[in-house]
């Protein structure tokens, strides 16, 4: 059954259904469509079709929902929400992030309502969108736009972007914020952001802190004879970066980095590296031996360019330090004399 038909079906059990005292719910009030539900209809029949709209923030500002009201036409109309409703007001939409709802679809009523968000930290910097679902007729309008804003319509979705090219330098000065845009165009593979990231300066080679891992120590606990044993240690290292534990390292920015430093350097950038290894060790009579392994890194600096929309954002100074999969690092074998709480503790 194609859409039209579908409609039309609906429509005749629709109209059969008012026909024997079946009815819309009442249009929901002012407080419900304000408040943090996300269905603000209720009593719903089951026979219903519903439109769904999207409004896709496509700036480099937080866009907030705010709230909805009916727009009415005439006795029969309102505004009633399918399952998916809008987000509770207040809900924040950071760049290139969306929110949609659904309106539900009655025979022979007007369902409409203007909804409202707040781009950046003005109360009056508010874009208004109008949904509409009339018989046959689906339709989203942009109503208000401020003069700085655009308001595309791409079918049932309103795509608000700044109107004049506009640049924004953060710096390190503000890693949170770096890392909230990493996150939002860099990171989930948004088709609506491009990122790329530029190395400056050389590659920096260092050692780790040295570990004790695994069955790498060995207590001889003896008065006399060497004990000939094979230490055996293995770990996995792990990539850390200046931005902070609040940036999520996805597949995506795992790819700009990656192919920026092979062009820059032609070196293969490594996320993660298990290092294990086996040593054959000498243990005198009581001594206490063990191996060190200072895990080899290298870290990279460089500038990311984030754009969506006429936004464009350049992240400077971001540093990723990674495992150096190129070698093993550095590997000591250390012992001690036992001490008598050593004894109580592994020789007895």
């Amino acid at each position: 059954m194609n859409q039209m038909t579908r409609r039309w079906c609906v429509a005749i059990v629709t109209a059969l259904a008012m026909t024997l005292g079946f009815v819309a719910p009442a249009s929901a009030s002012a407080s419900e469509l304000n408040s943090s539900s996300a269905d603000a209809g209720a009593g719903e029949v089951s026979v219903k079709y519903a439109s769904a709209f999207e409004v896709v923030n496509a700036t480099g500002q937080t866009m907030t929902y705010t709230g909805a009201k009916a727009v009415s036409s005439f006795g029969n109309s309102g505004l009633w929400f399918d399952d998916n409703g809008p987000a509770p007001v207040g809900t924040s939409f950071g760049p290139a992030s969306k929110e949609d709802f659904a309106l539900t679809w009655w025979f022979g009523k007007s369902n409409s309502g203007d909804f409202f968000y707040q781009f950046g930290d003005d109360p009056d910097h508010v874009v208004v969108v109008t949904a509409l679902v009339q018989d046959f007729l689906q339709k989203l309008t942009c109503t208000s736009v401020p003069a700085d804003l655009v308001c595309t319509l791409q079918g049932f979705t309103a795509v608000i972007t700044t109107k004049d090219p506009t640049t924004h330098t953060i710096t390190g000065a503000d890693r949170q914020r770096q890392a909230d845009l990493l996150n939002a165009l860099c990171s989930s593979g948004t088709p609506l952001a491009t990122c790329s990231f530029v190395p400056k300066g050389e590659l920096v080679r260092s050692s780790g802190e040295p570990r004790i891992i695994g069955q790498n120590q060995h207590f001889n606990c003896k008065a006399e004879g060497i004990d000939t044993v094979k230490l055996a240690w293995g770990f996995e290292e792990s990539s850390s970066n200046s931005v902070g534990g609040s940036l999520t390292i996805g597949g995506t920015l795992f790819k700009i980095v990656e192919v920026a430093v092979e062009l820059t350097y032609s070196h293969s950038w490594s996320w993660t590296k298990t290092y294990s290894e086996a040593h054959d060790t000498q243990i005198y009579p009581g001594k206490w031996a063990w191996m060190e392994q200072y895990p080899p890194r290298i870290a990279v600096t460089g500038d990311f360019t984030a754009t969506i929309g006429n936004d464009t954002f350049y992240l400077t100074d971001v540093t990723f330090d990674s495992p150096d999969g190129a070698s093993q690092g550095l590997i000591v074998s250390k012992s001690r004399d036992l001490t008598p709480d050593d004894y109580a503790k592994f020789c007895l």
